[in-house]
């Protein structure tokens, strides 16, 4: 059992001694290995129930997607380096003297144990991350840096934190909020290795958000189809309205309700643009 300790001990140590010497790089370099390890269980996660018995190790070895791996483990170097800031910042803003001098200012007294005192710093520090730094990083950071590293446009973003960001938010709210209850709560010297832990967990659910970020574009211009249409028929509408009543005539009402056609000749409110340009004549048009 000794021999086991030390070698812990002296990891610890190390590990310490770093974080005091060069905080901010050896956190962004455990984020690192961290989110390595989270895209590791994630594609795992996602093709395990495929692996052939007694051959798991060889067919993940062929299955990795280590590019995948490498472009998430970057990503999680800077995006830790921008935790960490949060985590300073929080704990100067929302110290426990200023929480006391706030209470003090709202009830009159300064007579609070120490046991409700970070209750309620527990209790503020979990609702600012929920309700304003994740919603601040993963709109700004973490979905837009995800979309470019995956090879998208950036012109994607904005479709891309729109579609992640609230499932993002409701996943981190499952995850974190009974960890962080358990992460401010338990003595100090075990703080580190329970949030890393907790770290990896998240890190694998963030990791299938990241590799979707910037995917199914041709399902997107679908979607996005029918607008297209809508814009070029108002196009045409507006060129042919000006022609004769003897002439063909195209009458663009109810156009934004596909279901609602309309017979004026040979064309119809809602028919595809390709099929109402035939209806259109050149001859009608001079």
């Amino acid at each position: 059992m000794v021999d086991m300790i030390s070698p812990i001990q002296f990891v610890t140590q190390t590990y310490s001694s770093a974080l005091l010497e060069h905080p901010l790089l050896t956190k962004a370099t455990t984020g690192f290995f961290l989110c390595g390890l989270g895209d590791i269980l994630a594609q795992i996660r996602g093709f395990q129930s495929s692996l052939q018995e007694g051959q798991q190790v060889k067919q993940i070895l062929e299955r990795m997607n280590w590019l995948r791996l490498a472009r998430f483990a970057v990503k999680g170097f800077f995006g830790t380096c921008i935790w960490a800031l949060w985590y300073d910042l929080s704990d100067s803003i929302l110290s426990e003297e200023k929480i006391v001098s706030f209470i003090v200012s709202i009830v009159g007294f300064s007579d609070i144990s120490d046991a409700l005192l970070n209750a309620i710093r527990t209790v503020i520090l979990i609702l600012a991350e929920q309700f304003i730094t994740c919603p601040i990083i993963y709109g700004f950071w973490e979905i837009p840096m995800s979309t470019l590293l995956n090879g998208a446009p950036a012109s994607r973003i904005t479709y891309e934190v729109k579609d992640k960001l609230f499932n993002m938010l409701f996943e981190n709210a499952k995850v974190w909020t009974v960890a962080n209850i358990l992460i401010y709560n338990v003595p100090l010297q075990y703080r580190t290795g329970l949030a890393n832990i907790m770290d990896v967990i998240w890190q694998s659910i963030v990791s299938d958000f990241a590799a979707n970020c910037g995917k199914n574009i041709e399902s997107v211009r679908d979607n996005e189809a029918p607008n297209k249409v809508k814009e070029e028929m108002v196009v045409v509408m507006r060129e042919v309205v000006s022609v004769p009543p003897t002439q063909t005539t195209v009458v663009i009402s109810s156009i934004v309700d596909g279901a609602h056609r309309t017979n004026y000749d040979d064309v119809m409110v809602g028919d595809d643009i390709s099929e109402a340009a035939k209806a259109i004549k050149v001859s009608d048009m001079c």
